[in-house]
């Protein structure tokens, strides 16, 4: 898991056509790194820098995404279940979002996590749940090979699908196409135990990896619901009101939808009318901490207002 020259890229499209502001929160679904590939590559972080407005690139070399979602001016938030430290665990399985981090998110990413989870329908609700109005969800996943990778692949009907049924606008998709490898020594070693003939069956095979890239926006706030890979039902009202999105359009289901886009927009403001609040405190606390971390001799007297302030134990 980690971003790539192309996710990159991605992100510099996004900022030039406005849809990453220039603060926020991120949501990360998995402990993401740079590749090697774009940490060598200084030019795609002055594009980057560029597209955000920034006077240049990065002062140090970023060794993961939080710190290059730091540098942009967001505040990013982990998801992930490995124990990497400062992470939310969040088990993609089976859990949901917490209540207080529903729709905070301006951005939410998906670098490859979602093909590692068997439950595919609360991978997708965890994103759509975390994701403000108006914010953007980047995939960029496995399609085709990776045989021993992840649990599943995906098309790019799969996301068609997903977007229709939750309205989501496209802003972004490609399909890329890797170099063709051949079929791996660990599966042939597992399939010839019971059947032999495999490994000169697959002797001049070669698989290609192939991922595919999409970006959304989300433009509604009513609930989460499933892609759905038909384009016609059966009359079926308990069917029809399930999928609302994508068969309904009644009176009643509009308003249903301003309901849910008006009482979003509220909440959403009141959370950043708090975020703006918390500013100078957070200022305040990291200044306290470069303050410290630059001049050590200050340590002793900082402790020691600290404990006449009754802020420190004695």
């Amino acid at each position: 898991m980690a971003l790539s020259v192309k996710d990159m890229r991605i992100l510099v499209q996004l900022y030039e056509r406005g849809y990453v502001p220039n603060s926020g929160r991120v949501a990360d679904l998995g402990a993401q790194t740079l590749s090697t590939e774009l940490l060598a590559d200084t030019q795609e972080f002055l594009e980057l820098a560029k597209a955000r407005g920034l006077a240049d690139g990065p002062p140090t070399p970023c060794q993961d995404a939080r710190e290059l979602w730091l540098w942009l001016g967001l505040r990013p938030t982990v998801f992930d279940i490995d124990g990497t430290p400062g992470v939310i665990p969040l088990d993609l399985n089976y859990d949901r979002v917490p209540l207080l981090m529903r729709r905070r998110f301006a951005v939410v990413t998906n670098y490859g996590t979602s093909e590692h989870v068997a439950n595919q329908f609360n991978v997708f609700k965890v994103m759509h749940d975390l994701t403000r109005r108006w914010g953007v969800m980047i995939h960029h996943v496995p399609a085709q090979g990776f045989p021993n990778h992840g649990l599943v692949n995906y098309n790019p009907k799969f996301f068609w699908m997903l977007a229709r049924s939750n309205r989501y606008k496209v802003l972004f998709h490609d399909f890329s196409v890797g170099e063709a490898s051949p079929f791996p020594a660990n599966l042939i070693s597992e399939i010839e135990q019971y059947e032999p003939s495999i490994a000169a069956r697959t002797e001049r095979f070669r698989m290609t990896d192939c991922s595919v890239t999409i970006a959304f926006q989300k433009m509604h706030a009513g609930p989460f619901l499933p892609p759905l890979d038909v384009g016609a039902m059966m009359g079926s009202g308990d069917l029809e009101r399930r999928y609302w999105t994508v068969f309904g359009d009644t009176p009643f289901i509009r308003a249903r939808d301003r309901a849910y886009d008006f009482a979003s927009d509220r909440m959403q403001s009141l959370f950043d009318w708090v975020d703006l609040c918390r500013q100078p405190l957070v200022a305040c606390k990291d200044w306290k901490r470069q303050i410290s971390a630059r001049y050590p001799a200050f340590r002793p007297l900082y402790h020691s207002v600290r404990r006449l302030l009754g802020r420190e134990p004695r």
